[in-house]
């Protein structure tokens, strides 16, 4: 009889037990009390694209430390407001006295939320079932995901699904099987409430979030939409950029401290008592070094085509503010914070680099940010056509794309076409007056080749050398060694040998370049005024 009740035990009375024992423990893990979150909640905060912008600001303002990022940061209250307007498009009655969005016979569908934790996000959906009058079986769907950005797709990987306390991921499979001969279907029930947000995908567990799709629904201003889309990109492109949730917030961080850059900038301010184009031409070509191109007038031979012109940045740079004054500076208002791009001005190291100082100013006008956007560039010439083609951007030491260089340029109002800038009538200032062949960096200058005229008689030079030479010994206190090179040069002319007269043209630069600026000024004063009454200079300009 024992033996018996031990088979019948074993093969009957246990499976059967653990039939009913199973449902049981499940039911009782996926058993979640809790409060529905909307209901009497007065905490719920619309969100403000503006106001996030200038909390960001005025946290960053006021650690106004060079090594701290900018953060904008968003709560819950915030997110679960948008997720209330949702829940609303599926009933339009619900508000925060009522407890379900959904109340029928059997269930109650209590709505869905968003929670931030460290390093995770956790989408709520809670549930009641009613099973009998004053007892209500209460559960939940949570997903925790793991945040992801790729500079526009937000991607949330599910990383756990909880039904109740009930991790169910590790068996989703199983549980999709077994909800779906109860008449559920998990999954399609998943993807309806994820597909609010963004695209869900079941077989990856991925749920993607476009940024410039949230952007354009904040932001009426498509051009402001579209500069922080490819600004986002950009920073993200160069780990500038992170997303960090921690307890009840979630935060978009901008490695600022990584783009600063302390170096003093030109103050282009020094060229505002030149107000047009030919002023600034004329300094330009009281800059040339005449001295150097007189060398060459005097030394070419009929096989040179060409002559060198020298110019550096601080004789372009007139030019270029001329150019711009009515532009800059471009001023943002930024909920009380003012971004400042101030007047460009060019360097030259063998390319030609433009800068754009850039600053952030607090709401006490307290400079709280600076530094400087560069502008790779190449200048083209041909057919007496200038164009600017812009090879990069440089922020620090992070390097921009050629999306965002056009995004600058259109914020700077400068045309643009296929990352090029027709500069035809600003250089026509210089070709009107010079028969430029070429343009080329060279060092730390700008070299315009020249197409040269018929050689100048040895007469003529000897004349002009001698004019000049005659001019420059009235000046007072000249030093000695300054006549003794100046003779030279006319000694070496008058032998007609190329390298005794670039010597002697180098021993007098060599002297010239060492004397103080007053002397030099003079000398310079002389020596143009000369170059420019006589046929050199008709030579030299064609």
């Amino acid at each position: 009889m024992f033996f018996l009740m031990k088979i019948v035990f074993k093969y009957i009375l246990l499976p059967i037990l653990i039939s009913l024992i199973i449902p049981v423990i499940f039911l009782i893990a996926m058993y979640q009390p809790m409060d529905p979150y909307y209901k009497d909640n007065d905490q719920l905060e619309t969100l403000v694209f503006n106001e996030v912008i200038s909390d960001g600001f005025e946290m960053y303002a006021q650690v106004n430390e060079s090594e701290s990022p900018l953060s904008f940061s968003i709560n819950e209250n915030q997110v679960n407001q948008y997720m209330f307007d949702v829940l609303k498009t599926t009933n339009a009655s619900f508000d925060t006295s009522r407890t379900y969005v959904i109340e029928e016979t059997q269930f109650g569908y209590a709505g869905s939320w968003f929670l931030f934790d460290d390093d995770a996000i956790e989408l709520v959906s809670k549930l009641d079932v009613f099973v009998i009058p004053n007892f209500n079986y209460q559960t939940s769907l949570r997903i925790v995901f793991d945040i992801d950005f790729d500079g526009d797709i937000m991607t949330l990987q599910i990383k756990n699904i909880y039904i109740g306390n009930l991790p169910i991921l590790w068996m989703l499979d199983v549980a999709v099987f077994g909800l779906n001969l109860a008449g559920i279907d998990l999954v399609e029930e998943i993807s309806n409430l994820l597909n609010q947000f963004g695209t869900y995908q079941h077989e990856e567990k991925i749920l993607s979030l476009s940024v410039s799709d949230v952007l354009n629904q904040q932001i009426n201003d498509n051009e402001t939409s579209e500069f922080i889309t490819v600004l986002l990109s950009n920073l993200q492109q160069n780990d500038l950029f992170e997303i960090e949730s921690e307890a009840s917030s979630l935060s978009f961080v901008i490695h600022l401290e990584k783009l600063s850059d302390l170096t003093e900038p030109i103050d282009m301010f020094q060229f505002s008592d030149i107000q047009s184009f030919d002023q600034a031409t004329t300094q330009l070509f009281e800059s040339i070094n005449y001295v150097e191109l007189f060398q060459s007038v005097v030394t070419r031979d009929e096989n040179v085509s060409t002559y060198a012109i020298s110019i550096d940045a601080n004789d372009i740079n007139p030019l270029l503010f001329v150019a711009t004054n009515d532009l800059f500076p471009i001023l943002f208002d930024v909920s009380g914070f003012r971004i400042e791009m101030q007047h460009p001005y060019v360097e030259i190291d063998n390319e030609i680099l433009l800068n754009v100082p850039l600053r952030l100013f607090d709401e006490n006008n307290n400079v709280v940010f600076q530094t400087i956007i560069q502008l790779e560039t190449e200048l083209l010439f041909e057919n007496n056509q200038s164009v600017m083609s812009l090879k990069g951007l440089y922020i620090g030491d992070s390097d921009f794309d050629q999306a965002f260089v056009y995004q600058i340029l259109m914020i700077a109002q400068l045309p643009i076409d296929n990352n090029a800038i027709d500069i035809t009538d600003i250089m026509s200032i210089l070709t009107n007056q010079l028969p430029i062949e070429t343009i080329l960096t060279q060092g730390n200058n700008l070299v315009l080749e020249v197409e040269a005229a018929t050689l100048i008689p040895i007469e003529t030079q000897l004349d002009d050398i001698e004019l000049i030479v005659d001019a420059l010994s009235d000046i007072e206190a000249l030093p000695d060694d300054i006549q003794a090179s100046l003779d030279g040069i006319v000694a070496a002319i008058q032998t007609n040998d190329s390298a005794a007269i670039n010597d002697a043209f180098e021993d007098f630069s060599e002297i010239y370049d060492a004397l103080d600026d007053t002397i030099r000024s003079e000398i310079e004063s002389i020596i143009f005024d000369y170059i420019e009454d006589t046929v050199i200079i008709d030579s030299i300009l064609n």
